[in-house]
């Protein structure tokens, strides 16, 4: 079997998606507050740091989780093609659409469509958000059901608590922020229940990303070969350089010309040559 170069461990991975996670939420918190003071006091706020704002660090960090997320699943899709096992278009259509998710999540992409959208039916954009983003949870969850119900135990669990936990920030915690800006303002109470909608999405992210590496550890592991032109193939490291076998028999070649005429054997140089086949003869007999 291939040695593998790189090894994901779903603990070690886990654990330091969810430091970076807490590290950024605890920014996010401590620039809310500075916000808070601005109110009072005219300070700048420090919007790098805020999660509720869009092409920040917090953002680019989610729209990473995505596109980590992307490469492990079209990894598994790989693995359930390499097995014959049923669903690896499935794989590779969730990986297609995580890939587009991270780019959203940089780009704010489903935003403008909302602004789009609603100025067009004349609908508030928290409305349309709420709506279509229900009918897109519906609808994933319906294409996804059987490929849910064939996945292990363990894996399909793992990846509906993902859902679930994602899907709570996402869709319950904002429809909620936004009847609190429409009541009391965009003041701290709002800027918090952003800062909650955030953390809870990139929690159900890191979860997912540990489901796919748990998932991906059953099954067989896959080598990586790049090459110039062609198709790549991964070459096994006891078959890379194969072992020459030894001659039969080792006869001296020509060495150097000495004085006399006769040439000096060189002990050292062999050629593969066909063994002498013994004869009938009587040891010592001529002709």
């Amino acid at each position: 079997m291939p040695t593998p170069l790189v090894t994901f461990s779903a603990r070690q991975v886990g654990r330091w998606l969810v430091v970076a996670t807490s590290a950024l939420v605890l920014l996010s918190l401590g620039a809310t507050f500075s916000a808070s003071v601005e109110r009072v006091s005219g300070v700048r706020v420090p919007l790098l740091f805020l999660l509720n704002q869009e092409q920040n660090v917090p953002t680019w960090f989610a729209s990473m989780l995505h596109a980590f997320a992307a490469v492990l699943l079209a990894f598994v899709g790989v693995q359930a093609r390499a097995t014959a096992m049923p669903y690896a278009r499935i794989w590779f259509a969730l990986a297609a659409l995580f890939a587009e998710l991270s780019l959203d999540e940089f780009a704010g992409l489903h935003e403008r469509a909302e602004y789009l959208i609603s100025a067009a039916t004349g609908v508030r954009s928290s409305v349309v958000w709420a709506v279509g983003g229900a009918l897109l949870v519906l609808i994933v969850g319906i294409a996804v059901a059987r490929f849910l119900l064939a996945l292990p135990r363990r894996s399909a669990i793992s990846f509906l608590l993902a859902g679930g936990v994602f899907a709570s920030g996402a869709l319950a915690v904002d429809t909620l922020g936004v009847m609190v800006a429409e009541r009391a303002g965009r003041g701290t109470s709002y800027m918090l229940l952003g800062a909650l909608e955030e953390a809870l999405e990139l929690l159900g992210m890191v979860l997912f990303i540990r489901a796919i590496i748990v998932h991906a550890a059953n099954g067989p592991a896959l080598s990586l070969a790049f090459t110039h032109h062609g198709a790549a193939h991964a070459v096994e490291p006891s078959r890379a350089d194969p072992i020459r076998p030894l001659p039969d028999r080792v006869v001296p070649r020509r060495g150097p010309i000495l004085a006399d005429g006769a040439a000096a054997p060189s002990p050292w140089a062999t050629t593969d040559v066909e063994p002498e086949r013994p004869t009938d003869r009587p040891i010592g007999s001529k002709g």
